[in-house]
């Protein structure tokens, strides 16, 4: 009817990366490439979608979209970014979700009100995270005002995200374009009225765990001493036995009248505020008067007694995950703010949508309102004029770049009409016969020839000019792929991807799917960051896509794309191509995806030829990511990875026993057998699930039997808890008080934060036995030096004939091999060991030179990474130091600049 010509069917080979992207997030590989250009099926094209559809990473592409929309994030947010390490429950849910194509509408319900409507399904109850996902500040005096941002926050996402009304706008007065009431918000706000947040809900199916009778017995009697515990802290309604990051009489007055006011005294909201609040607080037993404070610790000394004599008989916990529920089967009330009419207002749906009083049944369990679920029953109707039509223009925009109405988040009259109504309500129709199939819905469009169509004008140029923004859809639109499609394309194609699949978020050095890195409100990822993902502080609808010098630098400049570049040529090197012109084609093709045109590869093979020739042995560093920048810091510093064979380095010859003999007039100062001072810069990113120590040095095999000495942070399982800085210290001998020592700093480092750290060690002098701990958080300029003096028992000698270590410890000497065991996880900068307890100051931190300086490694260019930058020549030793089995050092390095490149072009950063 405009008189366009559309583009024809673009080439196989640009459909299936455009699909797999699309469907999958990642590339095709090769090998499905090259099997679906070749297949002479008529139907190969859908055959290839129904395929995508069932693979599993198709659920980790579409909750990336969903993530997006549910703000979601593993942070709290605001100033600090305090970690939520159960929040990954909610993602898995949602990954699953879509995997299984669960029908739309109890998608919707289970995140509104799973605790409502399936109490007993763990899924469900993960489900309501959405509720969740709010920014919160941790230390705020102003309790009742952060209620109501919490409120506010909620009632705003749910409007954005299912029903595409802009409910935010008519918070302070009636909506200035669209006909929606101030009243309206509130109404619809009231649904919400009596949630609360549950971090302890256990994620377990009715019958689903099996105990047995010992079992049964232990949480039994682990239950009774606890809720006799919990009376006693319930009662104690006083300032001194309730402790935290605020002291309560930093609350309002109203607020301190409701903490300390009993609970069966409380009305709906101020039990809700007061349990708001209570986050905040600890229990403190020394607040009791003396009589209850006696009884309280009989109870804990009988219950951490009866612990520690039934250990074999403690099940498994139950996991547990961030959810809600409501304070109670009556909802605090909700008033129009601003309004002179204080009169509760009841949960109703939007005027211009009807205006009725929402039906509600109370919940059958948990004594909850009903509210949310009656507010999903009828978001998720079938009758809804909104639900279905919101969510397949964003499955349009998913697909195409944009949706048939502009603004996906917002139907009204500043979001845009919609280009195509009747297509709109043909596919909501569509869907909600489908039986509320978000797949099914897929799979039509991208079978239509408007998704399949190419991306060049051809012969149709003239729509060009007639319609520049392709609002009839007579061409494709290239794009570029999003932050993850980034990470995790160059990540496979490079052969580094780890495929696992779920459970709790690694940190982004990881070689996971973007989806399964940690996401931090404020600490952000640098590349994610880069290519403009959201910040999980709202619902981000679409993200913003844009060209920016900091994308070229990351990418060219940093050592993440490099480190991708290198094992991808390692990986074309054990390929053994010979052929220059046949090498460079089949980089060009892993990396694109992409046949090479003549001209293309042609300008390939004759840059693998000129950089070849600027290279020669003695220029070729190959650093194989071995450092990295150390956050918050100047210069280089170690990357530890329990994965890297020969992850931990040592110093050869550095035993008591045999010291290192140079070839200096003086012979370098021996290791320390007494007093010691061991200092160091780290980023920790992970910890081990048992309590297995994450080490930073260690002189050490890790036998309790054999003497030496360890410097780390416990984890998981830790009986000090996790994240503690310690030290372990062994004379050897028969195991008895004074052969070995753990001492605890009882300072708990964060993961993925900076942190300057030493222990100054005594040992020597009977009167002073003990070890002070120092510890910099590097990320807060502001933050004072913590020092702890702690004292211990131990005596004697931990002289060890095994060889000093950095990142683990030495097990070769004991005849075995560490196996990922005690290996550091993250980096490691300017480690210094020196013989003598030193004075704060003599730290380095404190610029001091030390005592006698053993060794300090700076892993700088200069004077060389694994080199003693004090003087005594004690370089480190490390297996992943050495080079590749490559057979030609100059053309790999070639090889790895050209993969350099393609990835930072933009055939590998656009789909077509």
């Amino acid at each position: 009817e405009a008189g366009l010509e559309p583009v024809a069917e673009a080439d196989r080979r640009t459909l299936i990366r455009r699909l797999s992207f699309d469907l999958l997030g990642m590339p095709p590989t090769a090998a499905d490439v090259e099997s679906f250009v070749n297949d002479p099926s008529p139907d190969a094209y859908e055959r290839l979608v129904d395929r995508l559809l069932g693979d599993p990473r198709y659920g980790e592409r579409m909750a990336r979209h969903w993530l997006d929309l549910s703000r979601y994030a593993e942070s709290d947010g605001f100033r600090q970014d305090a970690f939520r390490p159960t929040a990954w429950r909610y993602r898995d849910y949602v990954v699953q979700a879509f995997n299984a194509d669960m029908p739309y509408d109890r998608f919707i319900c289970e995140q509104l009100a799973g605790d409502e409507l399936s109490p007993d399904n763990p899924d469900a109850i993960a489900a309501t995270g959405f509720l969740r996902q709010t920014p919160y500040e941790y230390n705020i005096s102003d309790i009742e005002r952060s209620w109501t941002e919490v409120l506010n926050e909620v009632t705003d996402v749910t409007g954005d995200v299912f029903l595409a009304m802009g409910m935010g706008c008519a918070r302070c007065h009636d909506h200035k374009f669209d006909p929606i009431l101030q009243r309206d918000y509130y109404q619809l706000q009231s649904f919400f009225a009596a949630l609360r947040w549950r971090d302890d809900v256990p994620l377990v199916a009715a019958g689903a765990v099996g105990l047995t009778e010992p079992q049964r017995g232990y949480v039994a009697k682990f239950a009774e001493l606890r809720g006799r515990l919990r009376e006693i802290e319930q009662a104690a309604r006083t300032e001194k036995a309730w402790a935290g990051k605020l002291p309560a009489h930093r609350y309002p007055p109203e607020i301190q009248a409701m903490l300390f006011k009993p609970q069966a005294e409380r009305t709906p909201l101020e039990e809700q505020l007061a349990q708001f609040a209570m986050r905040q607080l600890t229990f403190t037993p020394a607040g009791l008067p003396a009589e209850e404070r006696a009884r309280y610790e009989a109870i804990a000394k009988e219950l951490a007694d009866f612990e520690q004599a039934n250990r074999a008989d403690k099940p498994e916990a139950a996991p547990t995950t961030l959810t809600v529920e409501d304070i109670g089967p009556t909802a605090p009330p909700i008033t129009v703010a601003g309004s002179s009419d204080a009169t509760p207002v009841e949960p109703r749906t939007p005027t211009v949508l009807g205006g009725a009083l929402a039906t509600i049944v109370p919940a059958q369990k948990g004594g909850s309102t009903g509210r949310r679920s009656a507010l999903a029953r009828w978001i998720a109707a079938t009758e809804n004029p909104l639900t279905a039509r919101v969510l397949v223009n964003r499955l349009w925009q998913w697909h195409f770049g944009r949706g048939l109405a502009p603004n996906t988040s917002d139907f009204g009259q500043l979001g845009g009409p919609p280009s195509h109504p009747e297509l709109l309500d043909w596919l909501a129709a569509e869907f909600v016969a489908s039986g509320w199939s978000i797949k099914h819905v897929q799979r039509l469009i991208v079978s239509t020839a408007a998704y399949r169509r190419g991306v060049h004008p051809g012969t149709a140029s003239s729509a060009a000019a007639s319609d520049p923004q392709n609002s009839l859809y007579w061409r494709f639109d290239c794009r570029r792929l999003d932050a993850e499609q980034v990470r995790d394309a160059a990540l496979a194609v490079s052969g580094d991807l780890d495929a696992a699949a779920g459970g709790p978020s690694v940190p982004p050095t990881k070689p996971r799917r973007g989806i399964y890195t940690t996401v931090l409100r404020n600490t952000r990822d640098a590349l994610c960051d880069a290519f403009d993902s959201p910040d999980g502080y709202s619902s981000c609808a679409q993200r913003n896509t844009t060209t920016t010098p900091m994308q070229s630098l990351f990418l060219i400049n940093g050592d993440w794309m490099l480190t991708r570049a290198r094992s991808l040529a390692l990986a074309l090197d054990r390929a053994d191509i010979s052929d220059d012109r046949l090498l460079a084609a089949e980089a060009i093709r892993r990396i694109t995806g992409r046949e090479p045109t003549a001209g293309r590869l042609e300008a390939a093979t004759r840059f693998l030829a000129e950089q070849r020739s600027r290279l020669d042995d003695g220029s070729s560093t190959l650093s194989m990511s071995l450092t990295q920048r150390m956050p918050q810091r100047e210069g280089r510093a170690a990357v530890i990875d329990p994965a890297m064979p020969a992850a931990v380095m040592t110093v050869r010859g550095s035993g008591f026993e045999s010291p290192t003999k140079g070839s200096a007039p003086t012979p370098p100062d021996p290791f320390p057998s007494a007093d010691f001072t061991i200092e160091a810069h780290v980023v920790l990113q992970s910890l081990f699930a048992d309590a297995t120590v994450r080490t930073i040095a260690s002189q050490w095999t890790g036998s309790p039997k054999q003497p030496g000495w360890s410097f780390g942070v416990t984890s998981e399982k830790s009986k000090y808890r996790p994240r503690n800085l310690i030290i372990q210290l062994a004379r050897g001998g028969s195991g008895e008080s004074g052969d070995y020592a753990v001492v605890p700093s009882d300072i708990h480092l964060d993961l993925q934060r900076p942190y300057y750290v030493a222990a100054s060690v005594k040992v020597t002098d009977p009167s002073d036995r003990s070890v002070t701990f120092y510890v910099k958080d590097l990320s807060d300029n502001d933050a004072p030096m913590i020092v702890k003096r702690v004292e211990h028992r131990f005596d004697g000698s931990h002289a060890a004939a095994c060889e000093f270590a950095i990142g683990g410890r030495d097990t070769k000497s004991n005849g075995k091999e560490d196996g990922g065991r005690s290996v550091w996880d993250g980096l490691i900068d300017d480690v210094r060991l020196s013989v003598g307890a030193l004075a704060r100051s003599e730290l380095l931190w404190e610029r001091g030179s030390g005592g006698k300086v053993v060794g300090f490694w700076t892993f700088e260019e200069t004077p060389g990474f694994a080199e003693d930058a004090s003087g005594q020549s004690r370089s480190l030793a490390r297996g992943g130091m050495k080079l590749p089995p490559v057979r030609d050092l100059r053309r790999y390095e070639a090889v790895v600049d050209l993969c350099h490149v393609l990835f930072n072009s933009s055939e590998f950063l656009y789909i077509e």
